[in-house]
């Protein structure tokens, strides 16, 4: 997996559930987006495989994880809207070795 998508596991608290796993992929789509998005437009759009983890949920779930994504301060809030915090993920980034 590449450096840029991998998000450290402390700021899951060293925990990888299901559901941090599903928070995690969740905020690593949002980040795709340039602009601020509502979260109804965010579910139409997530690919497959992270839609694939909301199929046996609740309808509620994936508020709540957006609602626990901007508790932890990894998703802004515009209005309606939602974007990622992309500043502070960074901070959560691995360190890269830069290859020649």
């Amino acid at each position: 997996m590449k450096c840029a998508t991998m998000l450290r596991d402390s700021k899951f608290n060293g925990v990888l559930s299901e559901t941090r796993v599903r928070q995690r992929d969740l905020l690593l789509e949002l980040s795709k987006f340039q602009t601020p998005i509502s979260p109804d437009e965010l579910k139409r759009r997530l690919n497959s495989k992270l839609l694939a983890k909301y199929d046996n949920k609740t309808a509620k779930v994936f508020t709540r994880d957006l609602n626990e994504l901007a508790r932890r301060n990894l998703v802004l809030r515009a209005g309606k809207n939602i974007t990622a915090a992309t500043g502070r993920m960074r901070a959560f980034l691995p360190v890269c070795r830069q290859t020649e």
